[in-house]
Parts: structure tokens; C-alpha cells; sequence
């Protein structure tokens, strides 16, 4: 009889658990990532304070150009390195769209799908560069034929979009 209690005792330990852990899986993202840990900054920012070098801006204006088939900015004979990751993970996606939402349009109350990361353009030490708005708002973007930024050009530019973030303690 003792042997049937102890079985029973751990059963509904593990029952317990996982009810648990069911409820965490089944939160919303906007509620299991409620606090930004991170920050953006634009292009010219990141590399002002050394966050991002000129091979890095290379990189970046090299897929930032190729993303609209853009050629004729893409100089032939650069040879970028290659995204790492090569895509952002979910988590990393809700974390900035976290801090997209409490940070940048100050609605912490807002929803993941309506903040869009369009493209990803690589992470350069920890920094990661995205093109990313949202849907609650509608913009005049201001585009910049050409912005140069550490002596490499980007063309049809938009520091509104084009941005970079960090986790704040990176």
C-alpha cells in the first residue's frame, strides 16, 4: 500500500508539472516577452560608437542592396561573408519586436504581427541589423537617395527602418 502512495505522490507531481509548463507554452509571445532587453540604434550610431566596422557596413549595404536586386550599387568584385545566423531564431524575433513596440512607438501593449521585420541583414558582434516597422501607424518615410556612412554609400536609404539592435547588457 505504501509503494501505491509514493507512485501516486510522484504522478501527480509530474501531472502538476506539466499543466504548468502547458500554460507557460500556451501564453502569448507579446506576454512571455514583456520587458525589452534590448535597444536600437541607427546605422550611423552603431558605427559612430563602434558597434559596427566598415567590413561591416560593407556586409550590410551588400545585402541591402541585392535584397531589391539592386546591382548596379553592388560592387562585383566584394565578396560579403556570410550571414551568421543566416536567419533569426523566434526568440530573437520576439525580443525585438519587444523592443520595437516599448521602445520606438511606445505601445507595450501592442501585438507581435503587427511589427514586421521585412529582412535581416546579418549580426556583427552582437549587433543585429534589421529592416523592421510596423503596421499600426502609417508613414512618409523619408529616403535618402544616397547616405554614406564610414565611407560606404547606401542608396534609396531610410534610417527609420534600416535599424540596429543590441541586447543591452551586450
Amino acid at each position: 500500500m505504501k509503494g501505491k502512495k509514493i507512485n501516486y505522490f510522484f504522478y501527480m507531481i509530474a501531472v502538476t508539472l506539466l499543466g504548468a509548463a502547458m500554460l507557460c507554452t500556451g501564453c502569448a509571445p507579446e506576454q512571455r516577452y514583456s520587458e525589452s532587453v534590448g535597444g536600437f540604434y541607427s546605422l550611423d550610431e552603431a558605427y559612430e560608437n563602434g558597434l559596427l566596422t566598415q567590413d561591416d557596413l560593407k556586409n550590410i549595404a551588400y545585402y541591402f542592396h541585392a535584397r531589391n536586386g539592386d546591382t548596379e550599387y553592388i560592387d562585383e568584385a566584394f565578396a560579403p561573408d556570410p550571414k551568421t545566423p543566416e536567419a533569426l531564431d523566434q526568440k530573437t524575433q520576439y525580443q525585438i519586436k519587444r523592443t520595437y513596440l516599448n521602445e520606438v512607438i511606445d505601445m507595450p501593449d501592442g501585438s507581435f504581427d503587427q511589427v514586421v521585420i521585412y529582412d535581416y541583414f546579418g549580426t556583427y558582434n552582437d549587433s543585429i541589423v534589421v529592416y523592421i516597422s510596423d503596421t499600426y501607424h502609417a508613414y512618409d518615410y523619408v529616403i535618402e537617395p544616397e547616405h554614406e556612412i564610414g565611407g560606404v554609400c547606401f542608396y534609396d536609404y531610410c534610417s527609420a527602418v534600416l535599424q540596429v539592435w543590441r541586447e543591452k547588457n551586450n
